[in-house]
């Protein structure tokens, strides 16, 4: 897991915990909308949900880590993804649009009084559109990536004031790309 150690500079590194739980529930669905009407046929809709629990305990362990229990790092407490997507198989045309969250994950565990950082929710929206040409065995494929680009947001706590302050922000940009693939 990364961890931050104080220092002239804050240093990240790695270490690994003795041992961790984590467990949790996936809920997933997927619907052709043709049973609502014939104009909808190979539009299909979906997605999931994923709740999961993870602790690491610490308790009794050696070490400069501030927080003894805790979630392991990385690790979201939930997941969504949902999906819209049409499909023409005879002309070879389809188009997906995707969609994803996940909640607030230990991004950094602290050390020596530090606090832990978090990566605050961030959402994601990919578009991607394929068309065959003919059957020439070509496929001209149209994808959009992040297209939202909301910004990764990282959180630390304040000690004096308890508050939740913003220790980082980026953004990782768009990105599209064209392709053209051959099958044969």
């Amino acid at each position: 897991e990364p961890r931050i150690q104080p220092g002239g500079n804050l240093i990240r590194t790695f270490a690994n915990a003795p041992e961790a739980i984590v467990a949790g529930v996936e809920l997933e669905v997927r619907k052709e909308l043709a049973f609502l009407s014939r104009e909808l046929r190979g539009v299909t809709v979906g997605g999931n949900f994923s709740y999961i629990y993870s602790r690491v305990d610490l308790t009794g362990v050696s070490g400069v880590q501030t927080s003894t229990v805790r979630p392991l790092a990385g690790q979201s407490p939930y997941v969504v993804n949902a999906f819209a997507e049409y499909e023409v198989p005879d002309s070879g045309f389809s188009i997906r649009a995707q969609y994803n969250v996940f909640g607030a994950r230990l991004d950094q565990v602290a050390a020596l009084g530090l606090q832990d950082r978090y990566q605050q929710p961030r959402h994601l929206l990919d578009i991607t559109a394929s068309q065959r040409l003919g059957k020439s065995g070509f496929t001209l494929r149209l994808a959009g990536r992040n297209l939202i680009d909301s910004p990764v947001l990282v959180t630390q706590e304040d000690p004096t004031t308890k508050e939740q302050k913003v220790a980082a922000r980026y953004q990782t940009g768009r990105i599209v790309n064209l392709a053209l693939s051959y099958n044969y």
